[in-house]
């Protein structure tokens, strides 16, 4: 019988795992830091949302017309 070779990896992916200890003033700015992310986060979905909807509108409104894009609707 023939023996099957594993091949190693082409890369070898390292982690490393970092503890936090964090005191009441560096825990502030670490919150302060996600809120900010995540309203960021939520600005930026809430755009995305908007700009589909108007995109699956445009979508539904051109196929009941059956009208070409005009420039301005194209940007």
């Amino acid at each position: 019988m023939a023996e099957q070779v594993k091949e190693a990896p082409a890369e070898l992916i390292q982690t490393r795992v970092y503890e936090l200890r964090p005191n009441k003033t560096m825990r502030k700015v670490l919150d302060e830091a996600c809120d900010y992310r995540r309203y960021c986060w939520n600005q930026a979905l809430a755009l995305w949302n908007e700009m589909y909807k108007a995109r699956q509108a445009l979508k539904s409104s051109l196929a009941s017309d059956s009208k070409k894009l005009t420039e301005e609707q194209k940007v």
